[in-house]
């Protein structure tokens, strides 16, 4: 079998492909032709051909022409699903996790294979796995991110139920420590604590490969469809949040059984990638898969808008991805002249460009591009709106575009509009196929993130239509509230930032951590102390695990008494004992 990748070579994983099997890895380019080229082969050298982490590559404009079945293998199926649905036509078999094949294959019949693809990503390994578990000295570890709550709801909602135990077991939850304390706890614990971060996606992630090096017996949601396929009752301690005290019990009452089950799951997440992969890659070949079809001009403009390389603080988009965008760009205008969504997604293309072109310090190059007719964004915006008036996400990112620009007249007129059709509309405003500025090239994070990822898991938690649009709709306002809010700040109008804060946290409570954090501040800088305090017991409900909120609630409440809230605070303090693990950032502000 020969087999030709290209992508990012995830984990180190993809080499080397043992005999009598033959690869070889490749440079992304604009064409099928110097794709191969770029590795000294043409398109009849393949048997296949496979593209890691395709879900942040931008495809070749002819992928749909290669002669051999084409393969995508995805990590971050649901984060970047926007890209990933976009190139999806282009390619026959994609390989997911369990869940992810769950989750999409009501989208793409026949198209979804399973395979996990993650490994031991922080490349762990240390003598002190060695300690026997009889002899290590906390019974429960969580190790890992927690922050920004919004985006790691599944392993908050998990832990919720894991620190109430520190009076029962020895718990710990550490969160930003560096990686040898991570890894020396991982290495001191009986039981690794792990929980899947996203929403929707309960997939295997790099933590469980790492965990395993450390030969500790991990701990999996029983819910995880992912974990469940891969990983065997001998192998993982399966819990629900009913029976994890009970589970914790049972490993630390038979520790030979738990060291036999920890020295199994260390040897199945040691093992090799490539004999599942090549398994996998011989099955597509033998079965003759031809699900390909062809992408749309929507399509071709969303995979190349999410396209930057890989996911990191160094990822761009690749030089010759630039052209193939303004092609893509000037192609809409001209060919699709009356296609609101294509407007709009031609817009955020246009603007990312111009905003990479001056992070990497080509001012000159940006303003040339956006002087072009049809590479101004904010006239692709404009453009939309008028074709659809009841199209919300253009007046969205017209505004989120000349608040980056400090036009905050124009922005606040812009979302002003925004919240008016959102208002008026509902569930139609956001019915249409939608990005949302900024993609990347701003160096969007944050609530950034958060609006793209709750956009995109909408189409996982809701297989209606209406009740879809309805939730992007209800998430944008959200966001169009803060945005808001934030100008106001930026002019001193304190008292409307407050009420918009305020409207932000109402549309969307789950997500709303960060304007409440705005308004806090708002009322502690006026005086407010009922409302001050009001705010305070919503952000401990969003958060079970935020000690520090939970002190200053108890402060503002001094004189009565909460013993519920008190016995929340004496549990945190004994069970998460990294400082830093509540240590916030700036306000996240436009």
């Amino acid at each position: 079998m020969r087999i030709a990748f290209a992508g990012s070579n995830y984990c180190e994983q993809y080499d080397p492909v043992p005999a009598p099997h033959e690869s070889v890895w490749m440079t992304m380019g604009r064409t099928l032709g110097g794709t191969f080229a770029s590795a000294g082969i043409d398109a009849s050298w393949p048997d296949v051909l496979v593209i890691v982490l395709v879900e942040t590559c931008p495809l070749p404009d002819d992928i749909e022409d290669c002669p051999c079945p084409t393969v995508g293998i995805v990590v971050d199926w649901e984060a970047w699903s926007d890209a990933l649905f976009a190139h999806a036509p282009a390619l026959d078999v994609i390989l997911a996790d369990q869940s992810g094949v769950d989750k999409m294959s009501p989208f793409f019949p026949g198209k979804l294979r399973t395979l996990v693809p993650v490994g031991n990503f922080g490349q762990i390994s240390s003598d002190l796995a060695a300690t026997p578990i009889s002899q290590r000295a906390w019974d429960v570890t969580f190790v890992g991110g927690l922050l920004p709550t919004e985006r790691f709801t599944g392993r908050v909602e998990g832990l919720r139920h894991l620190y109430p135990l520190s009076d029962r077991f020895r718990v710990r939850i550490l969160s930003r420590v560096d990686r040898e304390e991570m890894v020396a706890a991982m290495c001191d614990s009986k039981i690794l604590f792990n929980h899947a971060a996203l929403p929707v996606q309960q997939g295997v992630n790099a933590r469980n490969f790492e965990a395993g090096a450390c030969r500790a017996v991990v701990m999996g949601e029983r819910h995880n469809a992912a974990l469940r396929e891969f990983f065997t009752d001998d192998e993982i301690l399966f819990y629900d949040y009913d029976t994890i005290g009970d589970a914790i019990a049972w490993a630390l009452e038979h520790p030979e059984t738990a060291q036999r089950m920890a020295d199994g799951y260390a040897e199945k997440v040691a093992a090799p990638l490539m004999p599942r992969l090549l398994a996998a890659l011989r099955s597509v070949i033998e079965d003759d898969v031809k699900t390909r079809g062809v992408r749309t001009s929507h399509d071709r403009l969303i995979g190349l808008v999410c396209g930057f390389g890989n996911w990191g603080g160094d990822a761009h988009r690749m030089p010759h991805t630039f052209d193939m965008t303004s092609r893509a760009v000037r192609a809409a205008a001209v060919e699709s002249p009356d296609d609101a969504t294509l407007a709009n997604l031609a817009g955020v293309a246009a603007a990312e460009l111009a905003r990479e072109l001056r992070r990497l310090g080509h001012e000159g190059s940006a303003r040339k591009l956006t002087a072009h007719p049809h590479l101004d964004p904010t006239a692709h915006w404009r453009r939309a709106g008028e074709l659809d008036g009841a199209f919300a996400a253009p007046l969205y990112n017209l505004g989120r575009y000349y608040a980056e620009d400090g036009d905050d007249a124009r922005a606040a007129a812009a979302l002003s509009a925004a919240r008016q059709c959102l208002a008026t509309h509902g569930g139609r405003a956001m019915a249409r196929r939608s990005l949302l500025y900024p993609v990347w090239a701003a160096r969007a994070a944050g609530l950034d993130r958060t609006l793209a990822g709750s956009y995109n898991a909408a189409r996982f938690l809701f297989a209606d239509a209406e009740e879809r649009a309805e939730y992007r709709s209800r998430v944008l306002m959200w966001r169009v509230e803060e945005c808001l809010g934030d100008l106001s700040m930026r002019r001193s109008s304190l008292d409307r930032a407050l009420r918009q804060y305020m409207a932000a946290a109402a549309r969307a409570p789950e997500l709303s951590t960060e304007a409440l954090r705005k308004a806090l501040a708002l009322c502690v800088q006026a005086g407010d102390d009922g409302l001050a305090t009001e705010i305070l017991a919503k952000l401990t409900r969003l958060n079970p695990l935020d000690l520090p909120f939970r002190e200053q609630l108890r402060d503002a409440r001094a004189g009565t008494t909460d013993a519920a809230l008190d016995e929340e605070i004496r549990l945190l303090t004994k069970a998460a004992l990294t400082p830093r693990a509540y240590e916030r950032g700036s306000l996240d502000v436009i």
